[in-house]
């Protein structure tokens, strides 16, 4: 079932997400400037919630990963996590006010964007220190 929610409340998930992922390389063992799987689930592991932040991470990073040349494995940087995101967003505005957004790139990006939605409403207000601060 699909779930809505306004542009600023997705352009605000989009923003705290981009903000985890440079979290994550930042908070890595081996800080590189990629954000690798390994480093989003050590990420999780710490701060996850089991849910809309584990999905939304997971998904946006194979996203990012697989717009760099069709590879879910490979690690992005943040500059090419916000790019990807850019041009999901922009791509799906622009098929939103004309109406046609091809069924193939449809498929392709709405389970991430779905994800990304869901997080977008589950943490509208909160920011990244809110997110990384040890659970007691």
């Amino acid at each position: 079932m699909a779930t809505y929610a306004s542009l600023d409340t997705v352009r605000s998930g989009v923003s705290l997400l981009a903000g985890l992922l440079r979290e994550t390389d930042a908070q890595s063992m081996k800080p590189n400037g990629k954000i690798s799987h390994k480093e989003v689930q050590s990420f999780i592991d710490a701060y996850g919630d089991g849910a809309e932040l584990d999905r939304a991470m997971h998904a946006v990073r194979k996203y990012a990963a697989e717009r760099l040349g069709g590879d879910a494995r490979r690690a992005p940087n943040p500059k090419q996590v916000n790019s990807a995101l850019g041009v999901g967003m922009r791509q799906i505005a622009r098929a939103g006010s004309r109406g046609n957004l091809s069924e193939a790139a449809f498929e392709k990006l709405a389970p991430t964007w779905q994800k990304i939605v869901d997080f977008a409403l589950r943490y509208e207000g909160y920011s990244v220190a809110d997110l990384t601060q040890p659970s007691e």
